[in-house]
Parts: structure tokens; C-alpha cells; sequence
């Protein structure tokens, strides 16, 4: 009984560090795509 708790834990802690990672991920590419846009439209 025990591990099977351990391991839902464990598929939950890896669950969010997943999603927390890819929602990083997805906030510093818009983040980056702004940042090139201002600086293409600073050069013109």
C-alpha cells in the first residue's frame, strides 16, 4: 500500500514539474519573440 502511494506522489511531482517547465518554456519563447520584434522594429 505504501508504495503505491509513494509512486502516485512521485507521478504527481513529475507531472507538475513537467507542466511547470513547459508553461517556462512557452512564457520565454513569447517573452523572446516580443524582445525580437522590438528590436526589428527599433532598426527600421
Amino acid at each position: 500500500m505504501y508504495t503505491i502511494i509513494s509512486l502516485t506522489t512521485a507521478l504527481q511531482f513529475l507531472t507538475a514539474t513537467f507542466v511547470c517547465s513547459t508553461i517556462c518554456l512557452i512564457l520565454v519563447c513569447k517573452i523572446c519573440l516580443e524582445v525580437a520584434e522590438m528590436i526589428e522594429a527599433s532598426e527600421q
